[in-house]
């Protein structure tokens, strides 16, 4: 009986706590995540999918830039290719005014090239660069990458701990930065585990920060 009721006071208070815990997980993504600035953006709901700019947006709520009437953010009523980057099926896109991708919610855990990225809602924000490639992801699982063992994101990890456990790739694919997952060395570097790992585009450790 004591142990039913300590698991419903620890799941009550992980659910009153959440947001902030997503609030900190999207932050990390950058300063702007979770709240609107620059040019002002108006809502519409139109009752079936429509195509803007290129990009299919399921039903339900549209964003627009009021000024130029371009595209603002949708969620994606098909898999399809934005600005380069190959998305599913209920991601959500966010795009700056030029038209260029700003940020995705991707539905789910979501393989990204050979990466396997965490999604659902709006707590984990995933980035590309303008060519496509992945910039930025909150890795479902540990993984190896080019040698180096990076730490997946999770919720207690970013809320009781503030790990901020992002792993950023450079434009030509080359890890840029991760968190240590276990004790490692990396061009002669070593790192303990739960350091972070920066690298140049050529895979050479760079200084911290």
């Amino acid at each position: 009986m004591m142990k039913k009721l300590t698991w419903i006071a620890v799941t009550a208070v992980l659910l009153m706590l959440s947001p902030a815990a997503m609030r900190s997980a999207s932050a990390a993504a950058g300063p702007d995540a979770g709240r609107e600035t620059g040019p002002k953006v108006v809502r519409s709901k139109p009752a079936a999918p429509v195509e803007i700019d290129g990009v299919p947006c399921a039903a339900g709520y549209v964003f627009r830039f009021e000024a130029t009437g371009r595209l603002s953010q949708c969620r994606l009523d098909r898999d399809a290719s934005v600005h380069n980057a190959d998305l599913q099926r209920g991601s959500t896109v966010g795009l700056n005014p030029d038209g260029t991708l700003r940020f995705v919610f991707l539905p789910g855990t979501t393989r990204v090239g050979e990466h396997s990225c965490r999604g659902q809602g709006h707590g984990w924000m995933t980035h590309f660069h303008p060519n496509g490639q992945l910039r930025l992801c909150w890795l479902a699982r540990d993984e190896v990458i080019q040698g180096v063992p990076c730490s997946r994101a999770t919720f207690l990890g970013e809320f009781v701990g503030g790990k901020y456990a992002t792993t950023e790739f450079h434009d030509n694919g080359a890890l840029a930065s991760c968190l240590a997952s276990s004790a490692t060395a990396v061009g002669g570097r070593p790192y303990k585990a739960g350091e972070r790992v920066r690298l140049d585009s050529e895979g050479k450790p760079v200084p911290a920060r």
